[in-house]
C-alpha cells in the first residue's frame, strides 16, 4: 500500500484542496480538523474575490516557477549536502562561531542538530527537528537567484538572506510572516505543502491577537480570509509576497533553500503590519528591525522609480508607528531621512501635492509635518548612494554604530575603575 503522501504529478488531481488535506495524514490531529473546516483554495483556482484580497494587501499572491531557473549553476545533491551539514555541525561543536538555530516542536532547542539528518530516514511524527539559517560551502549566495518570469508580478531587488533549512517528514512550521518578500526553493525529494493568506487588515488583527501563543494555526485557522492551499516538489520554486501568513507542512524531508528581496510596492504591506500592532510587544525585537530595514528600502525604491504616490501614503499610513520606531533607532531614523530628503531635493516631489490636503509646498511640508523634529531640516552632506543594497548599507552601518557604542561604555567603564 502507498505512503499516504504519495502525490501524482503537480497538474493532476491529487492536487485539489481535499486531496491535498488528505495527504496530511499523520500530522496533529488537532491541525487538521481545523483546516478541514478552513476555507481554502487551489493556487491554480483562485476566486476573483479572494485574489483582490491579495491584490489589495500586498503585491500579488504566491507563484509558483520551474526551479531550474533559479540556478545560476548546477546544485550540490542531497548527499553532498548532508556531507556539509555535518561538516558545519562539526565545526559549531569545536566552539567555532555557529550559523544555524535547531529547533523542535517549533521552539529553540539544544538537541543533537545530527537528529534532523536521522529523522531522514526515520521520522518523528511527534517531535521532528529542524535546522535553520544553514550556511554551507557548497551552496555560496550566487548560486541562487529569483526567476526572470517573476518580474511579470513584482521586480526584485536587494537579493539578502540566502539560507539553507533542513526539515524532516512531519515537520511543521506553524502561521507566522516572514520579514520581507521572500523565494524558497526545495530541493533533492522535498515535498512540502504550503497554506497562505494574506495580509488583510482582518488577518492581521488575528495574528496580532495570538502573539507569542503556541498553536496559532489551531486558534485562529477558522477565522482566516482568502487561504490558498499548494505543493511543492524540488521542481518548484515559490514566491511568498511581503507580509504573507503561511504554514508549512513537510510531507518528505529534505532541504530547502531560501533568499529573501525587497520589491517598490512592498512598502504597502509594512505599513499595513506596522498600523495592526504586529510586531509591537517586542521593539527590539530582530524581525521588528528588518522589517523597518526593508520597508525604508522599498520606499527608497519607490522614489527613485516613479512610485513615490505608493511610498508617500505608505508612509503617512503607519506614520506614528515609524516615528515610535525611529525615535529608538537613530541609524534608521538619520538613513530614512537622508532617502527622503534626496527625493524632497528633485523637481519631481515640488509638483507633488500631499495626500493628507496640504496644498502647500510638498517639500516643505512633509518635512515639517510627516517627519520627525530631526527631519525638518535636510540631513547635511546628504551622499547620493545607490538604492540597490540599501537595506544591507543599512545593517552594516547600525552594526558600526553599535560597535562604536560598545567601544565607549567599555572605556566609560575603564575610567571610572
Amino acid at each position: 500500500m502507498p505512503p499516504a503522501f504519495k502525490l501524482v504529478p503537480v497538474d493532476g488531481p491529487a492536487n485539489s484542496v481535499n486531496d491535498l488535506l488528505k495527504a496530511l495524514e499523520g500530522f496533529d490531529q488537532r491541525i487538521l480538523s481545523v483546516l478541514q473546516d478552513m476555507k481554502l483554495n487551489s493556487l491554480d483556482h483562485i476566486p476573483q474575490k479572494t485574489q483582490k484580497l491579495w491584490n489589495d494587501s500586498t503585491t500579488t499572491y504566491p507563484h509558483l516557477f520551474p526551479s531550474n531557473e533559479c540556478w545560476l549553476r548546477i546544485p550540490p545533491t542531497s548527499s553532498e549536502l548532508i556531507l556539509s551539514t555535518l561538516d558545519t555541525f562539526a565545526a559549531q561543536s569545536q566552539n567555532q562561531p555557529g550559523n544555524f538555530n535547531v529547533y523542535r516542536r517549533g521552539e529553540f532547542s539544544d538537541v543533537d542538530p545530527r537528529t534532523a539528518i536521522a529523522q531522514l530516514s526515520s521520522p518523528n511524527s511527534t517531535a521532528a527537528v529542524v535546522i535553520a539559517g544553514l550556511r554551507v560551502k557548497n551552496l555560496p549566495d550566487n548560486i541562487l537567484t529569483t526567476p526572470e518570469a517573476l518580474s511579470e508580478f513584482v521586480e526584485p531587488y536587494e537579493h539578502s538572506n540566502h539560507q539553507l533549512l533542513l526539515t524532516p517528514k512531519f515537520a511543521h512550521t506553524d502561521i507566522h510572516i516572514d520579514s520581507g518578500d521572500g523565494l524558497s526553493v526545495p530541493m533533492g525529494c522535498s515535498e512540502k505543502i504550503w497554506l497562505c493568506f494574506p495580509p488583510t487588515h482582518h488577518n492581521l488583527e488575528l495574528l496580532s491577537s495570538v502573539e507569542g501563543r503556541k498553536a496559532t494555526l489551531v486558534r485562529i485557522g477558522r477565522s482566516l480570509e482568502g487561504g490558498v492551499i499548494f505543493r511543492t516538489t524540488a521542481e518548484d520554486a515559490v514566491y511568498l509576497p511581503v507580509g504573507c501568513l503561511h504554514t508549512v507542512f513537510t510531507l518528505v524531508g529534505g532541504f530547502i533553500n531560501t533568499l529573501d528581496f525587497v520589491t517598490m510596492e512592498s512598502s504597502k504591506t509594512f505599513a499595513a503590519m506596522f498600523s495592526s500592532g504586529f510586531n509591537q510587544p517586542n521593539g527590539s525585537s530582530v524581525f521588528e528591525t528588518e522589517c523597518f530595514d526593508r520597508f525604508i528600502a522599498s520606499i527608497g525604491l519607490a522614489v527613485s522609480h516613479k512610485g513615490v504616490a505608493g511610498a508617500v501614503l505608505a508612509w503617512l499610513d503607519a506614520f506614528e508607528r515609524i516615528r515610535d520606531y525611529a525615535a529608538g533607532d537613530k541609524v534608521w531614523r538619520r538613513e530614512a531621512t537622508k532617502v527622503w530628503d534626496r527625493f524632497l531635493a528633485t523637481d519631481s516631489a515640488k509638483k507633488l501635492v500631499c495626500p493628507c490636503g496640504a496644498r502647500e509646498s510638498f517639500p516643505e511640508h512633509f518635512r515639517a509635518e510627516h517627519l520627525w523634529e530631526e527631519g525638518r531640516k535636510s540631513c547635511e552632506n546628504v551622499t547620493r548612494e545607490p538604492n540597490i543594497g540599501f537595506s544591507m548599507k543599512l545593517r552594516v552601518r547600525r552594526k558600526r554604530y553599535l560597535e562604536h557604542d560598545e567601544v565607549k561604555g567599555l572605556a566609560k567603564k575603564m575610567k571610572k575603575s
